[in-house]
Order: structure tokens, then sequence, then C-alpha cells
């Protein structure tokens, strides 16, 4: 056992609970000041402005059960050693050592490191969504984070498929904290939750109550069905003072919670035999699905996580003692992401790298970038570079004799017109569903990327589909003005279609988000069996649609230009004043653009707020595509092409167009002796075709049938019987899709 007393410059250390509840100006803390204690660092308490003056030190340290008062000078350092050292000998706490079992994390919550705050224990450091050094305040030990829900203040990291979190992978597991918020008035907030950053649904919350009619804790559990549906504590912790909050989940799945110590009336259901929950991030503060939703007001401190439950004595320990320390220590050498802005450019456009790391390593980019550890703070970072050729650009992190690499391939696109910066084109993607690929969101229903017979377009799947692009270094700043561009063709003549997409900073959270109140935005409609498709706006908070009717003919493309100005919303006693203006433009593919809307104003609505959803944001940092409607069929609608002007309107084509045609794929051969050879296709409602065949491949085709489905195809998928096929006989057969008068 070692005790040394020390005073040096150490931000981080230790732990310290203030017995004596002063106002900040009247009660500091100097970092500068500490006491190490067998390893274990404890705080000197100053006076105003931090100066090293005679004060006080009130001792704590997790194996340490007395707080004990010294008053002490600067100079009497072998007074406060020897008094360091009997209390020491006198009162180490037996249950210290076995409470490091299974933790896996502690966020003291006391400091801010870059664009982070440490986990001490396994280095699951927290992003800062929001926050920053200003939020830190004083909380029930040393520091703690002041969240406000208004402006979406919240702590969360996404977790790789080897971390041992998130808590609830474990069948077994103990949430700690200490919380100092008013529940009533706060309705359906969340102070922890765990969530999934690419599917609305599955959720594990703590919060207030869902209509904000109590201080008791609301708990929502979901996963394809609801299991713990907003029961709520017995006790009322969010009373606005400082209260220790504990859940406990049992290795058979029951469930416990413990306020202040002592067990909560509340039964909680068990853990759903045979679930395994489908969570990627832990949130502190707020909820983190594809976006960001749902923050508390209020104090959090001392957050901790163990991969087993607690014993009620334990967690009286934590709560009298601490979380106890285990060292530290170094975490392995670490890349947690190396990701580009976006996945092609124009060629000579820049591209910003982004990069997450371990803090104590040297980090380098090849080629032509070299050594950016001056551009990290504890190993976070971004440089922006140009790119005039396909290039992968490797990520190096080294720490003494380790080193790992990780990289990403830039692809460069070639003739876009001057003032354009492409966003999406769906070239470089792979076929299938956009969640999880390059910069998309998709949390409801399947947006997807599908070839065409030159090229690869975006479609989706029936309705009731919600899905995103991350704008990155591309959003649109508040006083800023650009443009968005891009093409779409709507593929047959009857389905039903209704879907509005835009600019937007709502969180992507459900598609029913998505029927107004969203920013610089149009509407899309037509009617089953209706032969032209509608675009529709709306000017001003709350405004019925302006329509212009049959704009889009089936089966053509056409461009499309928003011109968007992010303006401030110019909120004044309640009175939305501002708000971003839009236009809007069409052209078909070759022909003249005609201005469907002028000088709107976007419906975003800056005074009634949505706690849940929070204030509006000033940046537009989406493009978004909600499909309301149900049952319109699966790519029916096409999209392609998403370019921003580099600064200000532009009306100006960035690239050719491409082809839309989805190629006929005969699928389902079958031979019967008695009904002969059947096949099918990809077909579209309304189309009529031509079925040829031919016996040997160098003979011409003859046709079966023309017209056919009479009265054309009634869905995705038409079907052809030659009842005069003969078995083992040879013979070719093509569908070919006719052209309507």
């Amino acid at each position: 056992m070692s005790v040394a007393v020390s005073l040096f410059d150490r931000p981080d250390a230790g732990r310290f609970r203030s017995q004596e509840r002063q106002a900040p100006n009247q009660d500091c803390f100097d970092p500068s000041a500490t006491m190490s204690i067998d390893g274990h660092f404890c705080r000197k308490k100053n006076c105003s402005q931090g100066r090293p003056v005679n004060g006080t030190i009130e001792l704590f340290s997790p194996f340490y059960t007395m707080k004990t008062r010294f008053y002490f000078s600067l100079r009497n350092l072998l007074l406060i050693a020897a008094a360091a050292l009997l209390l020491v000998i006198t009162s180490r706490r037996a249950s210290g050592q076995s409470l490091t079992n299974d933790l896996v994390s502690h966020w003291p919550l006391d400091v801010v490191q870059g664009t982070k705050t440490p986990d001490v224990v396994s280095g699951y450091d927290m992003d800062l969504n929001n926050l920053t050094a200003a939020n830190l305040v004083m909380g029930y030990v040393s520091n703690c984070f002041s969240f406000v829900n208004a402006n979406g203040t919240l702590l969360s990291r996404v977790h790789a498929p080897a971390d041992n979190l998130p808590i609830n992978k474990h069948a077994a597991f103990t949430i700690s904290l200490w919380i100092n918020a008013t529940g009533a008035g706060q309705a359906d907030l969340r102070f922890f939750s765990e969530a999934n950053t690419g599917l609305s649904d599955p959720l594990f919350n703590l919060g207030t109550h869902s209509t904000a009619a109590d201080n008791s804790v609301d708990l929502y559990f979901r996963q394809a069905g609801e299991e713990v549906a907003h029961l709520r504590t017995v006790g009322q912790p969010l009373d606005g003072t400082w209260h220790h909050f504990a859940f406990v989940q049992q290795a058979d799945g029951s469930r416990t919670i413990y306020l202040d110590g002592v067990a909560d009336g509340l039964a909680i259901p068990p853990k759903r035999a045979g679930i395994t929950w489908n969570f990627n991030d832990t949130t502190i503060g707020g909820i983190l699905r594809a976006s960001a939703s749902h923050w508390i007001t209020g104090l959090i401190d001392e957050v901790a996580l163990w991969k087993r439950p607690l014993s009620e004595a334990e967690i009286n320990d934590v709560k009298n003692n601490g979380v106890p320390s285990i060292g530290g220590g170094t975490q392995p050498l670490e890349i947690k992401s190396f990701s580009a802005d976006f996945a092609a450019v124009a060629q000579g456009d820049k591209v910003t790298l982004r990069w997450d790391a371990s803090k104590d390593a040297m980090l380098s980019i090849s080629p032509g970038v070299g050594d950016v550890t001056p551009n990290s703070q504890f190993g976070v970072g971004s440089i922006e570079v140009t790119v005039n050729q396909d290039t992968t650009f490797i990520f190096t992190a080294t720490r003494g004799q380790e080193m790992l690499t990780k990289q990403v391939q830039i692809r460069v696109v070639t003739g876009i017109a001057p003032n354009w910066r492409l966003v999406e084109n769906f070239e470089f993607l792979p076929l299938g569903q956009v969640l999880g690929q390059a910069n998309f969101l998709n949390p409801e229903g399947v947006f997807s990327v599908l070839a065409t017979e030159t090229n690869q377009v975006m479609g989706y799947s029936d309705g009731d589909d919600l899905a995103a692009i991350r704008l990155n270094s591309l959003a649109l700043n508040e006083g800023q003005s650009a443009t968005l561009f891009f093409r779409l063709s709507v593929e047959d003549p009857v389905s039903t279609i209704g879907i509005t997409l835009g600019l937007t900073e709502r969180p992507i959270r459900f598609n029913g988000d998505f029927a107004g109140n969203i920013g610089p935005y149009i509407r899309i409609d037509r009617t089953a069996g209706a032969a032209m498709a509608s675009i529709s706006a709306r000017n001003g908070v709350g405004a019925a649609y302006s329509l212009a009717p049959d704009a889009i003919e089936a089966g053509k493309v056409y461009n499309v230009w928003i011109d968007a100005e992010n303006r401030p919303f110019d909120v004044a006693g309640g009175v939305q004043m501002g708000g971003d203006r839009y236009s809007v433009h069409l052209a078909q593919e070759g022909g003249p653009r005609t201005t469907l809307f002028s000088d709107f104003t976007a419906d975003r609505d800056a005074v009634n707020i949505d706690p849940a959803l929070g204030t509006p944001g000033t940046n537009l940092i989406y493009i978004f595509f909600s499909a309301l409607d149900a049952n319109q069929g699966t790519n029916k609608l096409l999209f392609d092409d998403f370019y921003v002007s580099s600064s200000g309107f532009n009306s100006t084509v960035p690239s050719p167009a491409r082809s839309f045609r989805v190629p006929i794929r005969m699928t389902n051969l079958a031979f019967d002796a008695l009904a002969g050879f059947s096949f099918s296709w990809n077909a579209i409602a309304g189309k009529t075709y031509t079925i040829n065949r031919k016996v040997a491949l160098n003979d011409p085709w003859f046709p079966l049938e023309i017209d056919y489905p009479a009265g054309g195809a009634v869905g995705d998928t038409a079907t052809y019987t030659d009842l005069d096929a003969v078995f083992g006989g040879p013979g070719f057969y093509q569908v070919v899709e006719e052209l309507q008068p």
C-alpha cells in the first residue's frame, strides 16, 4: 500500500463528493490541486476563480467509506499525508473490490475531451451531441452534464459487434446513475436508452411519464411488439432533486428498479423468452435511432453499467461510496471509424474524410495527406481533400509497435456541369435496400437500388416507407441558398403514387412524421387509375397544398429543381415571421423548364414544438423521402441523379440523363405435358406485350401473341403459356413491351 500526496494538473482525476451544495460561484474546484492515495485521486476544494489558496479537501475514493474533511495549508503536506494514511488504514471498504467484477462502463461525466466524454473502464467514450464543456455543472459527484430538451442535447455511442455494449446484449445486467430532473411537465422523454441507428422499432427506454402526469420513471421496451409499455415506478424520483437510480435484470429475465437503494414496488414483466434485442447504441439524455429524439431536461451524473446483477447491498454501496475504480489502463489500439462524406464526387471536387481512433495514437492518411494527428482531438478529426481520380485512402493508427489500418474508396464522376456537387447517382452502390449504404437512412419500409438497362436508380416498395440521405458537408446552413436537383420517372400509368420529398432537418423517425411541418419539399400524387401524376407544395405553416395538376406523364423522365433559401424562423412573441423560402421548377428531359411554385415559405413550425422531436434546427441536413400512402406497388416511381449547387441557385442540368427503363426479365419457367410451356416476367400495370418465338437461334422471330394480356397487365407480373410447345423440342421466347399510342 502506498500513500502519496501531490499537487499537479489532473483535470480528470478521481472522485470528489460535495457534502455541501453551494452555488458554483462560491464553491470552485481547482484541478491543479489533487491528492493521490493508493492510486486514487481526490481534488482540493477551492474558493472563487480557482486560485490556489488555503482551503479544505473533502476526500472521496471508491475504496474508502469515510469522507473526511482536512483543513490544511499547501505548505503542510506531511500533515495531509499522515491523515490520509490513517484514513486508508481504518476505512477500506470490504465490498469495493467485488464491485469491480463485470463492470463494463463508467462515465463519470466530469470532463469533455474534444467531442467526447470518457468511459474510464473500457474506453467506450460517449459522443457529445449539442453538448460542450459549457454544459458541465456541479453534479452529485464532482461535475455532471446539464441536458436541455430545447437544445437536443445527448450523449451517444454506436457500438461495434464485439463490444460489451449495448448492455442489453447480456442476459443479466445493472444500470446505475444519479439523476436530478423534474418529470412532471416533461412528456415521454428519456434519460437512458438503447436503440438501433438503422431501425425505428427496437427500444429500451427509461424516462419520464408518457403524459408528464407525475415524477415517476416510465419504462418502455419494444421490439416487434411491446414488451413493457409505459409502466411507471411507484416512487417519484424525478422530483427536481438528486436521486440514485438502478435497474437490475437477473439472468432469468426478472427485473427490479431500486430508488435510492430501495427496491421499488413496480412489478416489471420479465424479459420475453427467446428475444434477442436488436440494439446497436447506448445513449444518455435521449434516444438515438436514425436521428436523435426524446431529449430530457435535467442533470445526470455517474452512469455505470455492469454485465451482472448487483445485489441490493452492492447498489447501496455504489450509492453511498461511488462507482469503484479499476485503474483505467491502456485501451487496445482502435480505429472505430474512417469514412468519407460521399462515396463519389465530381472530378476535381473536394470530399471530407472523417475518423475516430485511439486518442493516444499517431494518425496518418495516404496517399497525399500525411500526418493528421494535428487535425485530431482525442483521436477524432476530419480533413478536406481534393479528388481528381478514383482513390483509395488508407488511414493508419500507430502506437509504438502496434499498427492498424482502415480504408475508404472515393470514385470520380466526369462530365458534371459547373457549380454542381454530386450527392448520389447510385452507380457505385450495391443493388438492394439502401439501409446501411453510404449516407442513407431507411428506418421504415424499403427503399432499394435497382438496375435499369444502362443505369442504377432508386425505388421503393408498396408505400409506408421512409428514407433519407445525410448531406454531411453539403448541408444547407442558415443564411445559405442552393438548388437541389434530381430526376424522376413514373413507370406505369395506373398505380397509386403518394410521396413527399425535399430538404429538412426534422429527425428521421417515423413515416407519419412527414405529412407536413417539414421544410422546403414537394408531394407527388396520383390516384389509382389516373393517367397523370400531380405535384403539390405548401406555402406557409399549416397551409393547404397548392397543386400543379397532371404534371408528370408515365414513362417520361423529368428534371426537378428546388431552389431553397435557408432563412431564420424569426419567432417573436409566439409569432413566426420568417422561415425558409423555396421555388420549384420542372422540365421533361429535353424540354423547356417550367416554374410550378415561386417564392413559397416552407411549412416548418418553430412555434408549436413537439418535445419528442425538438425545436427545429437551423441547418437543412437531409434529403428525405416519405411514401405515406400504402399499396403503391414496387418501384413504380424511380429517382436518380441528386445534386446540390455549389453556391446560390442554379438552373442548369448537372449531367445527362440515363435510362430509367427496367429490363424485362423472364422467370418461373415451367413445362407441363398437358398445360404446355409457361413463363412470367416483370410487367408494368396497364402495359401490353408481344410474345415472340423461334425454333432455331438464327430463325426470325414469330409473334405468338400481340396486345397481351388483353386490356394490359393488371399488376407487377404477367404470365404466358404456350399451349403448342413440345416437350424436348427447341424453342426461344421473347417478350417485347408495346408502345402506347
